[in-house]
């Protein structure tokens, strides 16, 4: 079965980019050198004996002063003998941002079903969307799709909480 991601928000980002053009473009690379430059910077603050690694116990001081100590799983892949390089650090955070950026992504797709802006779309309607629109989703693949993102008493699917979930999968 195809990706839930690509399905709902297919093209969403390469017609941003078409859209807005080369600005876009180095905005982003702008965006990027300069996070790239502020992990760098935490990264040299929790490297208290300054030989470009962090131990466990750095990195994890180092996440839950971003508020990120939910990546210590996913960090724990980087390290080597204990500790993390800068290079990995910064792959970590990176893979971060493109998760967040792909979150954003398919939290806009859901909000143009989302008349109200309230975080609640019609199960019904999605269905009717998935199946029709696009690059379309068969029925089994709507129905998959639709059980996993527990539609409440009203028949609505919380789609923030459903991204969120998903995302972290």
């Amino acid at each position: 079965p195809r990706s839930w991601l690509a399905q709902l928000a297919p093209g969403t980002w390469e017609k941003k980019q078409q859209h807005c053009g080369k600005e876009k473009k180095k905005m982003e690379r702008q965006n990027s050198r300069g996070e790239e430059a502020d992990w760098t910077e935490a990264f040299r603050l929790f490297d208290r004996n300054n030989d470009g690694r962090l131990t466990d116990k750095e990195l994890s001081e180092l996440l839950h002063s971003f508020n990120a100590s939910d990546m210590e799983d996913e960090a724990s892949k980087y390290m080597r003998g204990g500790e993390i390089s800068l290079s990995d650090y910064i792959q970590l955070m990176q893979s971060r941002a493109g998760a967040s950026k792909a979150a954003k992504e398919v939290l806009a797709a859901f909000s143009v079903f989302d008349r109200e802006q309230k975080g609640f779309v019609s199960a019904a309607e999605l269905k009717h969307f998935l199946s029709t629109l696009g690059d379309t989703m068969d029925e089994e693949e709507v129905n998959e799709f639709v059980r996993e993102a527990e539609v409440d008493y009203e028949g609505n699917i919380n789609y923030r909480e459903f991204v969120r979930i998903k995302m972290s999968d």
